[in-house]
């Protein structure tokens, strides 16, 4: 069964992008799942951008890392291009609404997962009845006051989404991304308590629904280049705790608990 997932956040800079990659690199290449990337973002585009740079620069890393999957059992994965409602669709580009291509992808019936990468403005109809579409959201949450209100607010938003329409959600969870290891335990405290309050409105209304345990560490820069590109496998390094306070390896370990149906 195809699963719908998207990294969300009202907020630039909060490194949704960044998992979205991370994530969709792992299931594509280590695990040989068929993946699929909608880059919703527009008129942005960085993930469709970043992919199209991979195939025409011959100079780029990205075009190098690329390169080396072309003998080998690893096929790149699609990233699509899309805009957020149907009267905003241009054809003759091959550009067509997130829903119209979800709806497309899942009647497929072969793809594992579907990762959507989406606008930073969440209150729109249009990005809501996405939202409708996603099954597992994941919101980053970091110490600095304004990136993580405008998360919180985004919480707000899909948790508005559960009560008050049908929906596809069956798991909303928090996570602490570019964290440092000498954030406040007192900060930690109050937070968790709002989480938790949220937390258990969402499982009254049937949604699995928690702050994960995993930190992510320190900030998305930290990455090697080759985790910034689309088509490079996560090395086993990435799988452990990095030097600099990275923990792919535990938060891959949770998220494929918490998305396991």
């Amino acid at each position: 069964m195809t699963k719908i997932i998207s990294f969300v956040a009202q907020k630039g800079g909060s490194g949704k992008s960044t998992m979205t990659l991370i994530m969709a690199n792992y299931f594509a290449y280590n695990e040989k799942k068929n993946v699929v990337v909608i880059d919703g973002d527009a008129p942005q585009y960085s993930l469709g951008k970043l992919r199209k740079s991979e195939m025409e620069d011959e100079d780029s890393i990205n075009k190098k890392v690329l390169s080396s999957h072309v003998n080998s059992d690893v096929e790149t994965y699609p990233i699509y291009q899309c805009v957020p409602s149907e009267d905003q669709e241009q054809p003759e580009e091959n550009i067509y609404s997130v829903s119209k291509v979800i709806d497309a992808l899942v009647q497929q019936g072969n793809i594992d997962y579907i990762f959507i990468d989406l606008a930073g403005t969440l209150n729109s109809p249009e990005i809501i009845e996405i939202l409708k579409k996603v099954n597992y959201i994941f919101i980053p949450f970091m110490e600095a006051s304004n990136l993580y209100f405008s998360n919180y607010e985004a919480l707000y938003i899909v948790t508005m989404i559960v009560k008050n329409s049908e929906n596809s959600i069956k798991g909303v969870y928090e996570f602490w991304h570019k964290y440092r290891s000498n954030m406040s335990v007192r900060i930690f405290y109050e937070l968790a308590e709002k989480f938790d309050v949220i937390n258990d409105n969402l499982k009254k209304s049937g949604i699995n629904a928690s702050m994960m345990q995993s930190k992510i560490g320190n900030s998305t820069k930290a990455f090697a280049p080759e985790i910034w590109n689309t088509i490079a496998p996560i090395p086993d390094n990435y799988l452990s705790v990095l030097t600099n306070g990275l923990n792919l390896g535990n938060f891959i370990k949770e998220f494929k608990n918490l998305t396991n149906e």
